[in-house]
């Protein structure tokens, strides 16, 4: 992927400016001057952008992240799966993300929880180590149980991970939310409303 955006970025030092497009060459120009600019915005977005969109984006989501969690666990039944499985969240940058306010800036398309060996990938370690560190924590400050929610963008393979520990009882279920039918609400109300096709 590098090597492509390498030999394709000689294009930026035509420079054609917005006066020659519009002269009579446009048809001519149009094509070049799209994909330029193209280039452009894939050259001057850095990974840094992206990981400081992502993690804005987990904290304005953390409240419906951690009820949902509960719910994807199913803690409120089976309190010891928290240690041996994450909740994760898989979403995708918004059209015009970098335009938009950080909660909308991404469009969840999934959420499931997950055992650590279906992990796989290099951030696997990162999210064991995550997950035994909250393990310690919940252990020595005598709490009631933790979770760890991982949140991935498909696109840059970022993640951002969260764990949360339970002092002395876990948050009650909403009223009027299906304990076993949570997946779709949580999706829509992280995509509020809108939703993802494809």
């Amino acid at each position: 992927m590098m090597g492509s955006l390498s030999s394709n970025a000689e294009a930026v030092k035509h420079r054609i400016t917005v006066k020659e497009c519009q002269k009579a060459a446009w048809p001519r120009h149009k094509p070049t001057c799209q994909g330029i600019r193209g280039l452009k915005s894939v050259a001057t977005s850095s990974i840094n952008d992206r990981h400081n969109m992502l993690r804005a984006y987990c904290m304005k989501q953390r409240p419906l992240m951690m009820c949902y969690g509960i719910l994807g666990l199913d803690l409120h039944r089976n309190i010891e799966r928290w240690e041996n499985e994450v909740f994760h969240i898989l979403v995708r940058p918004s059209p015009g993300a970098s335009l938009l306010r950080p909660e909308k800036a991404f469009l969840a398309i999934d959420a499931k929880p997950r055992r650590m060996d279906e992990l796989g990938g290099a951030h696997e370690l990162g999210f064991r180590l995550e997950l035994e560190k909250l393990k310690a924590e919940v252990k020595r400050d005598k709490q009631l149980c933790g979770m760890v929610v991982i949140t991935t963008d498909v696109e840059s393979m970022i993640s951002i991970t969260w764990p949360i520990a339970f002092t002395h009882a876990l948050p009650s279920t909403p009223p009027g939310l299906d304990m076993d039918d949570w997946r779709e609400p949580l999706i829509t109300k992280l995509n509020y409303g809108m939703v993802f096709n494809g």
